[in-house]
């Protein structure tokens, strides 16, 4: 397993999708128009990923998941689609990002 890079806490704006679709599955693979089919493919187990765009339209994935790096897919089920801030642990192993988040504690915005 690779080693893990720690970036600590962070707060960050974005856009929770799912990881198929938004990977090149459907086009666009995000935003409200796609809202129904993400929530299919989360409840289906399809991992979530966290989206934040730069402002010159670069973006940045984050693979969620819980506290203890469990899945996470009901519990975002009301978030799909819709902007929010999400504050978390950030650790990069290699090329995937990962952010441990707690579902609770994400706000809408």
């Amino acid at each position: 397993m690779p080693v893990a890079i720690e970036f600590g806490q962070l707060s960050l704006v974005g856009e929770i999708v799912d990881s198929k679709c938004f990977t090149g599955a459907m086009n666009p693979g995000r935003y409200k128009q796609h809202r129904a089919c993400a929530a299919i493919c989360l409840a289906g187990g399809i991992p979530p990923i966290f989206v934040v765009s730069a402002p010159r339209g670069s973006t940045t994935t984050f693979l969620l998941v819980g506290p203890g790096g469990e899945m996470l897919n009901e519990e975002l089920l009301p978030h799909i689609a819709r902007t929010v801030r999400i504050d978390g642990q950030v650790r990069r192993y290699r090329n995937p990002w990962v952010m441990r988040i707690d579902p609770d504690t994400i706000k809408p915005l």
